[in-house]
């Protein structure tokens, strides 16, 4: 049945229910309550599609999402929620006052995570090219808001620099690793893969010949493994950077205390390698990273081979 059909059986159905038969009203009704009803139902069944065509797609994705999100948790922990405000008064008064505190981190940050929430509905929801933009923008202003807390800590003061805001996202991240924020010695505009965004962000045709999206106005709703797969994969290594970036953040408060980040250095060990070789220092390094043995010789030789055993050590250089 075409549109017009069901928008003409509509109407006949409203009149009879005593409505008003000015064609305008039952118009903004159908609108109202089939076209647009219609599209919260498709895309809630796009929903299903995309976490149960291909379960275990999804289930890697969500897992590591849930995860992710969770050691967040844990890492605010270290500076929230015990007596530091008692027992460091001094250096607690500084970050809270001076900007680098969790106050700010969890202030400056929530407008992203709202943002990356939405981006990740998106993705699921098959609208692949808002899902992209979205977590563009949401990388965005997560880096100006990290660069921002840095900057403040680095300057013991609340500071803003609005030049921030007339930089592209390129030359955002390379002060982003300029500052020691992301993963070290590597370079973040390349883990994100922002030349693969900025396809959604700046050219419309160039998405539309190599996406399943054929009217960027009338979009489809419509499951696409390989797309949804690309914008999950960018959408972890965002959360990825992240959690490195508030271990950053967390490393430079004097007051933190990392009594629950020891509890969990084999987990974080086994599902991110790379975050328990930055809390090489901060916390003891007991089992090789990489095969979780237990590791010999001093902690200087720990460090030095990167908290792993002298065979993981080795295939780690020559990789």
């Amino acid at each position: 049945m075409s549109d017009e059909n069901i928008r003409s059986a509509f109407h006949k159905w409203k009149i009879a229910e005593g409505w008003n038969s000015d064609p305008d009203i039952l118009n903004q009704l159908f609108n109202d309550h089939y076209k647009d009803g219609m599209r919260k139902f498709e895309l809630e069944k796009a929903r299903y599609d995309s976490m149960f065509t291909d379960p275990e797609t999804w289930r890697e994705f969500s897992l590591r999402i849930y995860w992710l999100e969770s050691m967040e948790s844990v890492y605010y922990s270290c500076v929230i929620g015990h007596d530091s405000g008692i027992t460091h008064p001094v250096s607690f008064g500084q970050s809270v006052f001076q900007g680098w505190g969790p106050n700010h981190i969890l202030h400056r940050r929530y407008p992203q995570v709202l943002l990356g929430l939405r981006a990740r509905e998106a993705g699921l929801e098959t609208q692949y090219f808002e899902a992209n933009i979205l977590l563009r923008v949401c990388i965005e202003q997560f880096v100006k808001a990290s660069i921002q807390t840095k900057q403040c800590f680095l300057e013991k003061k609340l500071t803003h620099n609005p030049d921030l805001e007339d930089l592209g996202l390129s030359k955002l991240l390379a002060e982003f690793d300029n500052l020691e924020l992301g993963v070290p010695g590597e370079d973040s505009y390349k883990i994100l893969k922002i030349w693969e965004l900025n396809d959604y962000a700046h050219s419309k045709e160039r998405v539309a010949e190599h996406s399943s999206l054929t009217d960027l106005e009338k979009r489809g709703i419509s499951y696409n493994k390989e797309e949804m797969s690309s914008f999950f994969q960018k959408y972890i290594k965002y959360l990825e950077l992240r959690l490195i970036c508030l271990h950053h953040h967390v490393m430079d408060m004097p007051y933190k205390r990392l009594s629950l980040l020891n509890e969990k250095r084999e987990e974080i060990s086994r599902n991110f390698p790379v975050l328990s070789e930055l809390l090489l220092g901060h916390i003891p390094t007991h089992n090789c990273i990489s095969c979780l043995t237990k590791l010999t010789g001093n902690n200087e030789k720990i460090i030095l081979q990167r908290g792993r055993c002298f065979t993981c050590f080795s295939k780690e250089e020559n990789n």
